[in-house]
């Protein structure tokens, strides 16, 4: 999560705590990890968002939209069971 932190406190882009968690999470999935990922889907919020600070429903909503629902929802139960497994 620090990563996630650290690349956009140099830039005008805010993010609350829940899209922190999510940019994290999706740039830690095995199938679609990566910053760059993170990096592109917060732009593309950053430019709907506009001056506000950018949610994780506002990434979740950009993701079905590039991927599908199907997909999107696939990519996310996957997350919340890595972060299930790794609390346990």
């Amino acid at each position: 999560m620090e990563d996630i932190q650290r690349v956009f406190a140099a830039s005008k882009i805010r993010l609350t705590p829940d899209a922190t968690r999510y940019l994290t999470d999706l740039a830690n999935d095995p199938s679609m990890g990566c910053l760059r990922l993170a990096k592109n889907l917060a732009a593309m919020a950053a430019a709907v968002a506009k001056d506000q600070p950018i949610t994780a429903a506002m990434l979740r909503s950009i993701q079905r939209q590039r991927l599908g629902r199907r997909v999107a929802e696939s990519v996310e139960a996957r997350s919340e069971y890595r972060a299930r497994a790794a609390s346990a």
